[in-house]
């Protein structure tokens, strides 16, 4: 799969979706989980694709945001590859919650996301968690991964990560 163009995006906007990246940060076939406490959740590092930034840029700017800009120095952004596309809905009456704004100015109502899956190699399990957005981290097999995903309960993310933890294992990416 090729990473989205700039049209693309755009597209998806004009349509109600906020598209965004997913790293799937990996090391030595495992996948890189973080934790938000306030947010009782664990999940895979993410971030919104803003207007007229490149996926490659996105990917970058989140990394750092997320991940602070030490860690990311281990990322290997030349081997990134874009493997898997989704989207979410939202509920009904969720969606008035937020707009987005298309390239050219136009306001939409956000319905839902959608969600690049980029496979990045990473060459160190070291994170400084206090230089993230999260409180806990960790490096995560897949039968690990996937007894995390159960536990999300924003149904939309847990289907999402569910999907994309098997397609990773399935491509044998994640071990």
């Amino acid at each position: 799969m090729n990473k989205p163009s700039m049209v693309q995006l755009n597209d998806h906007r004009k349509e109600g979706f906020r598209p965004g990246v997913v790293l799937c940060l990996i090391h030595n076939k495992k996948i890189l989980m973080v934790f938000k406490k306030a947010h009782k959740l664990w999940q895979i590092p993410q971030g919104r694709i803003n207007n007229r930034e490149e996926a490659q840029d996105a990917l970058l700017r989140t990394a750092t945001e997320e991940l602070g800009q030490d860690f990311t120095k281990n990322l290997d952004y030349a081997k990134a590859q874009y493997v898997d596309v989704d989207q979410m809905e939202f509920k009904p009456g969720r969606h008035e919650v937020e707009r987005i704004t298309t390239d050219e100015g136009e306001e939409m109502t956000m319905l839902g996301k959608v969600y690049y899956f980029v496979v990045v190699p990473c060459s160190t399990e070291e994170l400084d968690i206090s230089d993230t957005q999260f409180d806990q981290y960790h490096w995560t097999s897949f039968k690990e991964a996937s007894f995390l995903a159960e536990r999300i309960y924003q149904k939309g993310k847990k289907r999402i990560t569910t999907k994309i933890l098997e397609n990773l294992f399935n491509l044998g990416i994640i071990a």
